[in-house]
C-alpha cells in the first residue's frame, strides 16, 4: 500500500483518530452483536431490530435491564420495547451515544386505562413503583403503608391531557376494585425536533371505589357514556383492496386484502 492509499483508507475510516477509534468501537459492538446469546430480537416503534439486553447491575434485574442498539439505531425516552412478550419502557438513556444508543428499560406491569374527551377507551402499559418520597426506587414499610406509588407512562398527546385527581381503576377481580388517582406529574422530557418525547411520572394515591361513577365491567373509574354521532355507521367488508363509493366512484385503497371499512 502506497502513502496516498493509506491516507484514502484512514480517511475513509474517519477524519481524526477518536472518528476512527469510534468507528473500530461500532465495528466491534456490530461483531459481538452477531455472536452474543445476549442479542435479542424486539420490535420498537413497530419495527423490529436486533439489540443488546444485559443486567443494569442495580440488583433488579427482573424488572430493569439495560438495552443497547445497533449503531445509527436509535431509541429515545419514553419508548415502548417490546419483547419477549412483554412491554418495557425505556426510563433512562445513556447521554454519551456517540457508539450507539443505550440506557434503561424498565418492564410495565400495569395498563392504565381512561377516556379521552369523546369517550373512546384508551389502554396504555405502564411501570408502576412504590412512592419514596425521593428520586429512588426502594419501598419501606411507611411507603406501602400510606399507599402513594408511581407510575410512569409515555408523554403522546393522549397522556399529555391527564391531570390532577383524575381517577383509575387498575384492578377489578377482587371483592373491592383497586381505585386510585393522580395527586402528581412529573415531566421527563427530552426536544427531539422536530417532536418532545419522554416520559411522565404519575404519582398516584388509593382511592375509593365509587359505585355510583365506577365500571367494574369496563375497568373504568368515573365511567361516562360517549355522545352518539349523527347518522348511521356502516361497516363494508370486500376481498380487494379498494371500494368505490358514490356516484362520482370516488376510490378509497387500503394497503391490505380482505379488508373491512
Amino acid at each position: 500500500m502506497n502513502w496516498d492509499s493509506y491516507l484514502s483508507f484512514l480517511s475513509s475510516q474517519g477524519e481524526t483518530d477518536r472518528d476512527r477509534q469510534i468507528k473500530e468501537a461500532q465495528f466491534n459492538l456490530i461483531h459481538m452483536m452477531n455472536t452474543s446469546p445476549s442479542t435479542k430480537e424486539v420490535c420498537i416503534h413497530y419495527k423490529k431490530t436486533k439489540v443488546l439486553i444485559t443486567s443494569n447491575g442495580s440488583g433488579n434485574s427482573f424488572n430493569e435491564k439495560k438495552i443497547t442498539m445497533k449503531p445509527n439505531e436509535h431509541i429515545h425516552l419514553g419508548d415502548y420495547v417490546l419483547w419477549d412478550n412483554t412491554t418495557w419502557i425505556l426510563t433512562e438513556k445513556n447521554d454519551d451515544c456517540e457508539i450507539s444508543d443505550s440506557g434503561i428499560i424498565e418492564k410495565c406491569s400495569v395498563i392504565l386505562r381512561f377516556q379521552n374527551s369523546n369517550g373512546d377507551i384508551i389502554d396504555y402499559p405502564v411501570v408502576r413503583n412504590v412512592d419514596t418520597g425521593s428520586d429512588t426506587r426502594q419501598s419501606t414499610y411507611a411507603d406501602i403503608i400510606r399507599g402513594n406509588f408511581l407510575l410512569y407512562i409515555p408523554y403522546t398527546t393522549e397522556t399529555s391531557s391527564l391531570c390532577v385527581n383524575q381517577r383509575f381503576m387498575l384492578w377489578n377481580q377482587g371483592s373491592v376494585p383497586e381505585v386510585c388517582k393522580i395527586i402528581g406529574i412529573k415531566p421527563v422530557l427530552m426536544n427531539i425536533i422536530p417532536l418532545m418525547t419522554g416520559y411522565l411520572i404519575l404519582t398516584m394515591e388509593k382511592d375509593v371505589y365509587n359505585p355510583n361513577t365506577d365500571n367494574i365491567d369496563m375497568m373504568l373509574a368515573d365511567y361516562f357514556q360517549p355522545e352518539e354521532t349523527i347518522g348511521e355507521t356502516l361497516t363494508l367488508s370486500c376481498d380487494k383492496p379498494e371500494i368505490i363509493i358514490g356516484g362520482t366512484a370516488r376510490k378509497i385503497t387500503s394497503n391490505k386484502d380482505n379488508c373491512t371499512w
